[in-house]
């Protein structure tokens, strides 16, 4: 992707009539408002009817029908192109082209819209799904709510996650996605302290009540909440099923509303919230006014909440879990793993896992969130200090030592004639220098270094294909091939990041100014695409990137005040995740088009 920041593209939808109550549904033709691109509402009609009903429950089974899938996807596009669809379009294909992302966020105040599966949505010119394209984040929203401010707590240090499971509505595959969240969170490198796991099992609604209390009251809140259980039906909506609270194993069904109730008191704490259970974000029967579970946290305030439109897979659901917190824990936003992690679900042909999941956030928090490990802030460079202030210092006295200039004065003197008589050394008599390795030239410095000091086993090759480092292959069982694993398949007791600095702080490090080599394709996408784009204009920008995985601005032609916005970004950009992946090329140097 390019550097450039998303494009962002919002679907309003509102109810032609009754608009003030969101649930007035009614089973007959609807109109809605939509805004559109020039931001007036245009009105489009929708006809709810039982085909369209039966259509919606095809697309749920695993048996489904190809066309019926493709025929919803068409009625979706139909619905928004009288507000100017086909403009949005053309601007996503353009930034397919582009290498640009793209944030597609419906909002919408009639409930009943939610139950549509607008990642089904087709374009017309390659009839590709709006949810299977990569460079395309769909999220959702709800009209009039808020995110609640997070607790100090909740942003500044690693995140703790608490994998909380039930298998009292059926069998859950608990072990695979324990083993797979551990196996993520073993190969990411990280601060020390972060990707702390915790396990409640056989989840009731008062021991994850008191599983979050308890974690709060000792000041170390859970930021990250991952729900594996079985969805069930509540009437006309659905709910989780956990276990009853006399730990018979009996399941009790706990519906969207009373989820809300225990989650909410911590929603200054909990960033994430991923619902790994069947019907996780099914709105039940259209115009019921409890929503789904997911979208019910949403409303409560919380930041994100994952979930599951259809009933989830087994595999996919392991898939999901592996990408989506191998990402978070290598420092990804959570927008970033989200589309990650429907990418992993697209691997299960039998369910349509990549387009049941869902992502609820709201535009107004941003889009770059990093959940369970902290965004570095940025590091501007220190103003230099003018030449008169520090005379000023020196000269400014000081009652508690006598005399503070008869000291400078002796100083200078010393430190003058010292100066002096090395000069006439050096005239008289200059011995020619011992042979050292330069620091520009890389092959005297490695035939330097001991057998020791040459070893590049602390530093991660970067992943033959993507350039990501591997999260796990599927057809090998998820086994882990990065350097914290050693060759047994056992992990490292010290991480990638901290052998690293133990080992090149007695290495000699070549070419830290300007370097000779040039960064591979994958890393400068990777730098494409984690530097903002300029608030305006196109410049070509070189970069360096220090063994330390340290990105600098080198040159940028003709960008003025710009500069300063290319070196904001680049301070952002994680150091750990660039020595992780390709500290093998350390240090390198690159340029591409900043836009």
């Amino acid at each position: 992707m390019s550097s450039s920041s998303p494009i962002h593209i919002e679907l309003e939808l509102v109810r032609a009539k009754e608009s003030e109550d969101a649930f007035a549904f009614r089973f007959s033709r609807q109109a809605y408002l939509v805004r559109g691109r020039q931001g007036a509402y245009e009105t489009v009609e929708l006809p709810w009817s039982r085909e369209l009903l039966r259509d919606l429950e095809e697309c749920r089974r695993p048996d489904r029908d190809p066309d019926v899938v493709a025929r919803v996807g068409e009625l979706l596009r139909e619905l928004l192109t009288p507000a100017g669809w086909s403009g949005h379009e053309a601007t996503i294909v353009e930034a397919r082209a582009a290498h640009r992302r793209v944030i597609v966020t419906l909002r919408s105040a009639a409930a009943e819209l939610y139950a549509l599966p607008w990642e089904l949505l087709t374009l017309r010119a390659d009839g590709q799904h709006l949810g299977a394209l990569e460079h395309v984040l769909l999220r959702y929203a709800w009209p009039g709510t808020s995110t609640v401010s997070a607790d100090p707590r909740a942003i500044d240090g690693p995140g703790r996650l608490l994998v909380a499971w039930s298998a009292a509505g059926g069998g859950v595959p608990a072990a695979e996605q324990l083993a797979a969240i551990r196996e993520a969170s073993g190969e990411a490198p990280r601060e020390e302290g972060a990707g702390e796991l915790e396990v409640l099992e056989h989840a009731s609604y008062g021991a994850l009540a008191d599983a979050l209390e308890a974690a709060e009251s000792a000041g170390r809140p859970f930021r990250a909440l991952h729900l594996l259980c079985h969805g069930a039906e509540a009437r006309s909506t659905f709910g989780l099923s956990l276990d009853a609270e006399d730990g018979a194993g009996r399941a009790v069904v706990v519906d969207a509303g009373r989820l809300q109730q225990l989650l909410a008191p911590h929603a200054r704490d909990l960033r994430l919230v991923v619902v790994a259970a069947c019907d996780g974000g099914n709105m039940g029967e259209p115009g019921n006014r409890i929503g789904s579970v997911a979208q019910r946290l949403h409303r409560a305030g919380l930041q994100h909440v994952v979930a599951s439109r259809y009933p989830l897979s087994a595999r996919g659901s392991t898939r999901i879990a592996r990408a989506l917190y191998g990402n978070l824990w290598r420092g990804e936003s959570i927008e970033q793993a989200f589309v990650a992690a429907r990418s992993a679900a697209a691997r299960e042909v039998t369910r349509l896992d990549w387009a049941s999941l869902q992502l609820y956030a709201r535009p107004e928090d941003g889009d770059e969130h990093c959940v369970l490990v902290p965004m570095p802030p940025p590091t501007l460079p220190a103003p230099a200090l003018e030449p008169i202030e520090l005379a000023a210092r020196v000269a400014r006295p000081d009652p508690a030592r006598p005399f503070p200039w008869l000291v400078a004065v002796l100083v200078l003197a010393v430190v003058g004639g010292l100066g002096a008589y090395l000069l006439m050394e050096s005239e008289i008599e200059a011995p020619s220098p011992a042979p050292v390795a330069r620091a520009e030239d890389p092959a005297r410095v490695e035939a330097s270094a001991t057998p020791a000091e040459r070893t590049t086993g602390d530093v991660a090759e970067p992943a033959a294909t993507t350039g990501e480092p591997a999260v796990g292959d599927e057809s090998t069982g998820g086994a882990s091939t990065g350097p914290e694993r050693s060759a047994s398949g056992s992990a490292s007791p010290t991480p990638a990041l901290r052998s690293e600095a133990g080992s090149t702080s007695s290495r000699a490090k070549p070419a830290r100014t300007r370097p000779s080599s040039s960064c591979s394709d994958e890393l400068r996408e990777y730098l494409r695409d984690r530097l903002p784009g300029p608030l305006s204009g196109r410049y070509r920008v070189r970069l360096v990137v220090g063994d330390d995985g340290k990105v600098t601005l080198d040159e940028c032609d003709r960008c003025g005040e710009a500069a300063e916005e290319a070196r904001t970004g680049l301070s952002r950009i994680r150091s750990a995740r660039i020595t992780s992946g390709w500290g093998s090329e350390l240090p390198c140097k690159t340029s591409f088009e900043w836009q």
